[in-house]
């Protein structure tokens, strides 16, 4: 999704539609506006799908068809629309930033790949689940590289985490509040780019 963002930005500045609305009279303003609805839309649309997927794959899979098995972890569906939301909005402040469609993708893929995991081990291990990229990736998890590697991945995992190389977990509550938090910070750096720029 973040890289969909890009494509659509990017397109923009490609095209110079972005100068043709102000030239048309938009203000700066309005075109962030814009964006902003787009992409609660397309994460809202991307959620949809996944709650779609989720209710046909548990109808097909669950032999639990309780109201409470519907119910039970529910709050993943907004965990997930808010993920949606914070990659887009990093994208969006790439695309800005560089203007350059392939550029902003190529980043966005070697700062979620090498350059955020890299400066990370450069602080200590409890400092490190704070980066913008850690935080906004542990609102849905995926296993770490470590456990993934190791043949037991339950106890590896433990004993990883209790050698401190793998940090614990933040709270859900407290990884949404730092991935909105960086949202709302990718979100007004995009717009004072756009403020003091020529398009």
């Amino acid at each position: 999704l973040g890289i969909l963002i890009i494509v659509i930005t990017g397109n923009e500045f490609t095209f110079r539609t972005f100068r043709q609305h102000v030239v048309d009279g938009f203000s700066r303003i309005q075109l962030l506006q814009g964006k902003a609805f787009m992409i609660l839309m397309i994460a809202l649309y991307s959620l949809i799908m996944v709650l779609l997927f989720s209710l046909i794959f548990g109808f097909i899979f669950s032999s639990d068809y309780s109201n409470g098995a519907f119910i039970r972890k529910s709050y993943i569906l907004l965990v997930y629309f808010i993920q949606a939301v914070s990659y887009m909005s990093l994208g969006f402040l790439l695309v800005i930033f560089f203007r350059n469609t392939a550029l902003a993708i190529v980043l966005f893929i070697l700062y979620r790949l090498i350059i955020e995991p890299v400066l990370r081990l450069f602080f200590p291990v409890q400092a490190r689940q704070y980066f913008p990229m850690k935080v906004i990736a542990n609102l849905t998890p995926t296993p770490e590289f470590l456990s993934i590697s190791s043949g037991n991945q339950q106890e590896d995992a433990l004993s990883f985490r209790e050698m401190g190389l793998v940090a614990e977990d933040l709270p859900v509550y407290l990884n949404l509040l730092l991935a909105m938090s960086y949202t709302v910070i990718f979100i007004s750096l995009a717009y004072l780019l756009l403020r003091k720029r020529n398009l």
